[in-house]
């Protein structure tokens, strides 16, 4: 039996490097945190976003490789519920490496450029009205939540030195 165990260990010993090994993270993958008051803060590799903590349990964040989507969780159910792909969509955080984007996209708000990556930073924002409309309340909560897109997530983002 002691025999048995040793071999395992010695077959078990040289890949635990392997497995311990993280996979590199994308510009978009991210980590997130709840501040002290409250605010959600999401960290990506070249800068982070915060939140307001009043969006806590109300948004949704969907990360691909090309960006990553904030959506308001109520009006993505309802719309996923009835087939919908994409309802309640907020905002996502999308990264260029020039200015083409502002020729190209009807609606966004600048964030910044990172020396780190040589990108360019911005949120891209829905350009028709993606909240569920069958309920005021939703409604209600994603024009709530919209407005402080540019009133606070945006004057809060921070781009890493």
């Amino acid at each position: 039996m002691k025999r048995l165990l040793a071999i395992f260990i010695a077959l078990l010993l040289p890949a635990l490097p392997a497995l311990a090994e993280a996979a590199p993270m994308g510009p978009f993958d991210y980590t997130d945190d709840i501040l002290e008051d409250g605010t959600l803060v999401y960290y990506f590799q070249d800068l982070a976003l915060r939140l307001p903590a009043n969006w806590a349990g109300k948004v949704l964040v969907l990360q691909d490789g090309t960006g990553a989507g904030f959506y308001q969780k109520a009006s993505y159910d309802l719309y996923q519920a009835e087939g919908v792909e994409g309802g309640g969509f907020l905002f996502s955080l999308e990264a260029s490496v020039n200015a083409d984007f502002a020729d190209t996209l009807p609606t966004f708000e600048y964030l910044g450029f990172s020396e780190r990556s040589a990108m360019n930073y911005f949120l891209a924002t829905p350009s028709d009205y993606p909240a569920w409309t069958e309920d005021e309340a939703v409604r209600a909560e994603w024009d709530a939540m919209y407005a402080q897109v540019a009133e606070f997530i945006v004057p809060n983002a921070q781009i890493y030195e």
